[in-house]
């Protein structure tokens, strides 16, 4: 049995990871305008990070109650700190127009990296009309991961399975992959 993984075709991109945290001295700052108690509950989450800024914003308010957080609010964008960490984050774009939908390989952007981290080289076909699946060893040791991979960045993926093609449409192929040539239209072979 050989498989193909189609996606939908969106840009892959990689973003650097951004964290939001209160500045240093933001429990001085909003102890001017709350009482004493609750400058221990804001420093508690100085040095804490947080993925998106609204976290933040809840998590102050759950310290300090709806109320005196109203209080403070309007002092919040010049407490708040966003920092780009060096971490970057694998990511699909939207399509930018519906007419853009297509399904497409995973041959290319991330996915292509991962399916070379697990051991999958790139051979180089000429002929544009070769679509490639994987063997059924190539499936378990680099196929599934490449699908759960695409589906965890949120990309519509189908898995194509297909028998084993005959040898005539055959244009590459090693222990992970075939290159397969599709079949030949009925079409012509009558004449219509």
């Amino acid at each position: 049995m050989l498989y193909r993984i189609l996606i939908d075709d969106r840009c892959d991109t990689a973003i650097l990871k951004t964290e939001y945290r209160l500045g240093r001295g933001a429990s001085g700052l909003l102890g001017k305008y709350l009482p004493h108690k609750y400058a221990a509950r804001i420093r508690s989450l100085e040095g804490q990070a947080f993925d998106q800024k609204d976290q933040l914003i809840q998590a102050l308010e759950r310290v300090v109650g709806p109320r005196r957080y109203s209080l403070v609010k309007d002092r919040l964008p010049d407490l708040v700190v966003e920092i780009l960490c060096p971490e970057r984050i694998n990511i699909t774009e939207e399509w930018r127009y519906p007419e853009d939908r297509r399904r497409t390989g995973p041959g290319s952007g991330y996915l292509a990296d991962v399916m070379v981290e697990r051991g999958m080289n790139a051979p180089t076909i000429e002929n544009s009309r070769a679509r490639f699946y994987f063997t059924e060893k190539g499936w378990r040791t680099v196929g599934r991961h490449v699908a759960a991979e695409a589906k965890r960045l949120g990309h519509h993926v189908q898995v194509l399975k297909q028998k084993n093609p005959e040898p005539s449409r055959i244009v590459y192929a090693d222990a992970l992959q075939l290159a397969i040539l599709p079949p030949r239209s009925l079409a012509g072979a009558h004449g219509d």
